[in-house]
This record gives structure tokens, sequence and C-alpha cells, in this order.
């Protein structure tokens, strides 16, 4: 992920990553994509529960 570090993870950004990982970081390993856009929110719902500060979500 290289060239990708400095810009924030944003919700938009990791919703990107997870929908097509190759597209959204060219050169990554990664290579599942979570197709369904409940899925992909039921992630980072979960990742927001793991942070110690988590930043509100965006507006529907």
């Amino acid at each position: 992920m290289a060239g990708k570090s400095a810009e924030p993870w944003t919700y938009e950004a990791l919703d990107a990553f997870l929908a097509n990982p190759k597209a959204a970081v060219p050169g990554t390993k990664m290579v599942l994509a979570t197709k369904k856009a409940e899925t992909r929110a039921d992630i980072l719902a979960y990742l927001a529960k793991l942070a110690d500060a988590p930043v509100p979500f965006p507006a529907p």
C-alpha cells in the first residue's frame, strides 16, 4: 500500500477498498472483495468499535 500511507483512511476510502481492493490501492496483495454494501457497512461498524476514539459515520 505504498503511496497510500499518508492519505487518511476515511469510511469512504475503506468502503472503496473493501469493494475493490486492487482498484482502490493498486499493488495491494488483498484479493478478497466484499461486493455487498451491507457486509462492508458491518465490517466498518466493527472496526469503529475497536477504535479508542471512533470517527462518526457519514450521513447516509
